[in-house]
């Protein structure tokens, strides 16, 4: 009988489960920053992923982007369902590289 664990198959699933791993554990820790919220405005959205988060969720699957699309005059609609609002310009030009909401990177359509 051969051991399950030489199986390409599992060797391949094992990938994949490692990065799962880490994936939830980065989801862990953004829930906790929105969980832990203080409640002040001036502590920032708590919908929002810190820079340190979004930094990590890339680094595990670089090419996962969320497509942003203007909607209006600096309203974009993003690939996950949100819309966001910039006082002027739009992403680059506010310093947007990471969806707050899901936390991909962006990727402006035209």
């Amino acid at each position: 009988m051969s051991d399950i664990r030489n199986c390409p198959n599992v060797k391949e699933l094992e990938a994949e489960l490692t990065i799962a791993v880490k994936q939830v554990e980065i989801a862990r820790r953004g829930f906790s920053e929105i969980i832990n919220w203080s409640g002040d405005p001036s502590d920032g959205d708590p919908s929002l992923f810190s820079h340190e988060t979004l930094q990590a969720m890339d680094k595990l699957a670089p090419e996962q982007k969320c497509q942003w699309t203007e909607d209006d005059t600096y309203s974009w609609d993003t690939g996950c369902g949100n819309r966001h609002l910039f006082s002027e310009a739009g992403p680059s030009e506010n310093k947007h590289t990471f969806c707050p909401y899901c936390g991909k990177r962006i990727e402006v359509v035209k």
